[in-house]
């Protein structure tokens, strides 16, 4: 892959990944390097107010994993002082 991408320390790199064939070339570039996302998905913040989540991912797939944690199911609190007292 001759595309530039931006190491840990913050400078300009070569990707430089080899792929055997050209079909898979194309894909690395489609997924790996496509712009940065900010997940826009509407969440319930500690304040009790509903905000975009505004995390920025590096390109297309890993918001698409992100935004998987906010599709899974979450358990709900308990409130193990609710109760009533005598």
């Amino acid at each position: 892959c001759d595309l530039t991408v931006v190491g840990e320390d913050g400078q300009p790199k070569p990707c430089g990944k080899v792929w055997k064939n050209t079909q898979a070339l194309k894909d690395h570039k489609r997924r790996g390097h496509s712009k940065q996302s900010t997940c826009d998905v509407t969440v319930v913040r500690k304040d009790g107010q509903p905000r975009p989540c505004g995390k920025v991912c590096k390109n297309a797939r890993v918001l698409s994993y992100h935004k998987r944690m906010h599709r899974k199911r979450k358990s709900p609190v308990v409130d193990q002082n609710d109760y009533l007292s005598p």
